[in-house]
This record gives C-alpha cells, sequence and structure tokens, in this order.
C-alpha cells in the first residue's frame, strides 16, 4: 500500500512535523548531553507513518532542527490550518527539565533541545495556542520528562527531579531489544547534575530558548490535542541503537495489530504493557479524556483509520526487521 492509499479520509487537509536530534551544538550545551544514537531514525520512522496517513510532512533533523528553523516551520505550517484539519507534531531527542522560566505550577519546565537552543513548554504551549478551534493535534514525545512538554497528564505523582532517588533499571523485553536495538545507557539517573547545570545556564541566558523575555499568563489552547509521551514528567526515556524504545514499542503495535480499529487507549496500554522499564502517558487538552482514549488513533476528526490500515505502513527499518526474521 503506497502513501496516497488514504488520501480518501475527509480532512480538510492533515499535515506533520518531525524533529529527531542525534547531534545537538556542543558549544551551547558544553558538551553536557551525549549524542543520541536513533533520534533522526524514529523521526524518519514517524515521518513515514506519517506519509501513509496522508499528510504533507516536514522533515528537519539534527543541525536542521534550530530554534529559528523549527519554530518558523511550526508557524508556517500553524497558519495554513483551519478547523477540520489534523496536525502531528513528533520529536524524537533529549527532553530537559529544571527550574522554571514560565509558570508551571510545580516550578518545573520542561523542554525539547533543539540544535542550538531550547524550545521551553511555555513557548511551545505559546505556538500551539495560535492554532484555530476544530483542528485537531497529535503529539508524540520520545525524550526524557516528555509528559511535561505540554503540562498535563501526569501519570505519576510528581518526583522532583533533583532528589529522584537512583534505581536500578530494568531490561526490556527481549521483544522491544530486538527492534529497538540494544539499550544505550546514554540518559540515566546519574546524568541529572547536566540537566541542572542546564537549567542553571538557561536562566542566566547561557542556552538561547525562542523567546528572551519571561512569557506572560498563557494563552488558552483551543484545538483539541492529544499528547503522546514516552514518560512522565520527573521520569526518563531510553533508546536503543536503532530506535527510541517508546517509538518503537508504538510502531511495532501499529504493524502487528490487525484489522480492527486500534483507540488510543488501547493502544497507549499495550505500549505501556510492552514497555516496561519507562512511564508512557496520554494526555488530552480541549476534550473529555474518557472520549479520546476511545478515539481512533492517529486518525482524529472525521477520517477513519483502522488497524489493517496502519498494519505495515511503510515502517521502513521495522518491516525489514520482521521480514527477515
Amino acid at each position: 500500500m503506497n502513501s496516497t492509499t488514504l488520501q480518501s479520509t475527509s480532512w480538510n487537509e492533515a499535515r506533520s512535523v518531525h524533529l529527531g536530534l542525534n547531534r545537538i551544538d556542543d558549544r551551547v550545551y558544553r558538551g553536557l548531553l551525549p549524542e543520541l544514537r536513533a533520534a533522526e531514525q524514529d523521526a524518519l520512522e514517524m515521518r513515514t507513518l506519517a506519509d501513509s496517513l496522508g499528510c504533507t510532512t516536514r522533515l528537519l533533523t539534527s543541525e536542521e532542527a534550530t530554534l529559528e528553523t523549527v519554530i518558523a516551520t511550526f508557524e508556517s505550517t500553524i497558519e495554513r490550518l483551519v478547523p477540520g484539519d489534523f496536525l502531528l507534531i513528533t520529536y524524537s531527542g533529549h527532553g530537559t527539565t529544571f527550574r522554571g522560566l514560565g509558570d508551571d505550577p510545580d516550578g518545573w519546565d520542561e523542554g525539547w533541545c533543539l540544535y542550538d537552543g531550547v524550545l521551553v513548554d511555555d513557548e511551545l504551549h505559546d505556538l500551539l495556542a495560535t492554532i484555530p478551534q476544530g483542528v485537531d493535534v497529535l503529539t508524540v514525545t520520545d525524550a526524557c520528562f516528555a509528559a511535561g512538554i505540554t503540562d498535563v497528564g501526569r501519570a505519576a505523582p510528581a518526583v522532583t527531579p533533583s532528589t529522584r532517588p537512583s534505581q536500578p533499571v530494568p531490561a526490556p523485553t527481549a521483544l522491544l531489544r530486538e527492534i529497538a536495538g540494544p539499550m544505550m545507557m546514554v540518559k540515566a539517573p546519574f546524568t541529572r547534575l547536566g540537566d541542572l547545570e542546564i537549567g542553571r545556564l538557561l536562566r542566566s541566558g547561557q542556552i538561547p530558548t525562542a523567546r528572551a523575555e519571561r512569557i506572560p499568563e498563557r494563552r488558552p489552547i483551543q484545538a483539541r490535542l492529544v499528547s503522546m509521551a514516552a514518560a512522565a514528567e520527573g521520569s526518563l526515556a531510553f533508546e536503543g541503537d536503532q530506535l527510541g524504545y517508546f517509538t518503537a514499542a508504538l510502531l511495532m503495535i501499529l504493524h502487528r495489530i490487525g484489522d480492527d480499529e486500534v483507540e488510543y487507549g488501547e493502544l497507549m496500554d499495550e505500549i505501556a504493557s510492552l514497555l516496561t522499564i519507562q512511564q508512557p502517558t496520554l494526555a488530552v487538552i480541549g476534550g473529555d479524556f474518557d472520549v479520546i482514549t476511545s478515539t481512533r488513533a492517529f486518525k482524529q476528526g472525521s477520517a477513519v483509520a483502522t488497524k489493517k490500515e496502519l498494519r505495515g505502513q511503510g515502517l521502513g527499518l521495522l518491516k525489514a526487521e520482521t521480514e527477515n526474521r
């Protein structure tokens, strides 16, 4: 099935933006965060999935994913959206958490580490707030502290990151390890000091953010936003040498799910059962959570997706892995 098969959906328009950063500028981050192995491949796989759903896609990886370029891409994509449209945003890379630059009630902000600076949760919220009501938005974040990027959907009691006890990380399941590859321990509890130093550099203006000034009280998000996150606030995410573990679990389930409709609740339950090393979360803004959990995954609005349509949709690396066994 090629990428045009699903073009008959009744979306006005479907668009997607995919960010994947193996590399960030060490001159900006002072060597505090190591290079990743799988983030770019995550973004490529998610773009392939979006292609199969009929989205017009944009992909930015590593050096391309600067603050200026990412913000401009979001703005140019958002300005084209009208009620009935669908927007998919995926991010894979380093996530960071730090003492607040914004208005988070718990005093901690989260952010995506772009190539030359951090996109803070308040800044992403400000961009999403410009999307008109009636647009469906899905964000998929494969990063540490991922749930905090939208500040909703805390799936576990808040843990102050600086006092989080170091605990052994359980091994991923054999099936997941087979797809994602061996776990790369580049983001473990002992790297917390790096995040604390990034927070200091952010507050002092030595690491750029999208806006120099503190963001005032946020405008409400009018669109219906569904957030799929690899980890809860205060929790870590891990990668293999081929894919991030959350991305691998998501794609593997979509690839093998069967012929019936797949709903967000079912999809996230299956991801959580497979991804025991993390705390994946599902959150909603602008809609009823119980209604969203029974909404067809990746096909909000008036479009209809079934597991049969999603199955094997160009998931290149994953498809090759399963076919070669």
